[in-house]
């Protein structure tokens, strides 16, 4: 297996286990060999698009926002891709996954899935990212188990609940995630998103919930708490000025959700990178 390439070449692989690779990505380019019988899953966490190369072809693909892109053995041999934002790479073996039932409904999946939707896989991966970040390292079986055994159940869940997402989501909630995306600084309600869906609010937060496995309110926060994380960490902003930028009532409104969440204080969390090497 070649080394990771590019931007992130300096930073170690996060995770290395016999018959299963995990990496964190930043900005930046990497490009790698996929061993022969190892599945691919790529989950893009940020809402920013990023471009990647299979097998070398000339016209690069589009890795949309939060999607995510699952590859069988044997779809892929080069995979290179530059990144805009933060993601998650894993390289696995079937036998590598202790879960027997995801091991089952994978090995009968020939077709790969190129930008599916999955929010439940994607907050999935935001738990990796934030714990290999944070910890800097995770090399002990317990914590490699922990890993392989969150993101295999919800990859159970997809393929045998017929969950393959298409190419694109649906154009209704396609159109509800870009409004989202570019409101979140204003008190959006469901009836203005269900309106830009062209959806009642009842049938668009049913059609949403099915879609995602979460209510829209619930994704709102989730998405202002992403974006509170990269202006905490990338931005000189006050706490209040951060908290009025991502929509939320107040600060202290902001404070008592990040805690719920993310499960420190955006202070805390502001300090915590600051410290970090």
């Amino acid at each position: 297996m070649n080394d990771f390439a590019g931007a992130d070449s300096e930073r170690p692989i996060a995770i290395q286990a016999d018959g299963f690779l995990v990496h964190a990505f930043g900005v930046g380019t990497f490009s790698i060999d996929i061993p022969d019988g190892y599945w691919l899953l790529d989950i893009n966490l940020g809402a920013t698009d990023s471009s990647l190369t299979a097998n070398g072809d000339s016209v690069p693909k589009r890795q949309a926002g939060h999607a995510f892109s699952l590859l069988p053995p044997g779809i892929v041999r080069t995979y290179s891709s530059v990144r805009a934002g933060h993601s998650i790479l894993f390289l696995f073996r079937l036998d590598a996954l202790r879960v027997a039932p995801a091991r089952l409904a994978l090995d009968g999946m020939t077709e790969p899935i190129w930008n599916g939707i999955d929010f439940a896989l994607n907050g999935a991966g935001v738990i990796v990212y934030d714990f290999i970040v944070t910890k800097r390292h995770c090399s002990t079986p317990t914590e490699t188990s922990f890993i392989k055994d969150l993101i295999a159940i919800r990859l159970m869940q997809i393929v045998t609940e017929e969950k393959k997402i298409e190419t694109n989501a649906p154009r209704c909630i396609q159109a509800a995630l870009e409004f989202i995306d570019a409101n979140l600084d204003k008190s959006i309600t469901i009836t203005e998103i269900a309106h830009h869906a062209r959806l009642s609010p009842y049938h668009f937060s049913r059609r949403f919930r099915e879609r995602t496995g979460m209510s829209i309110r619930r994704y709102l926060i989730l998405q202002r708490i992403e974006k509170a994380q990269r202006l905490i960490t990338a931005s000189d902003l006050s706490l209040a000025e951060i908290a009025y930028s991502t929509g939320f009532s107040s600060q202290s409104h902001m404070t008592s959700l990040f805690r719920r969440f993310v499960g420190r204080t955006p202070g805390s969390y502001r300090l915590m990178h600051v410290a970090s090497p």
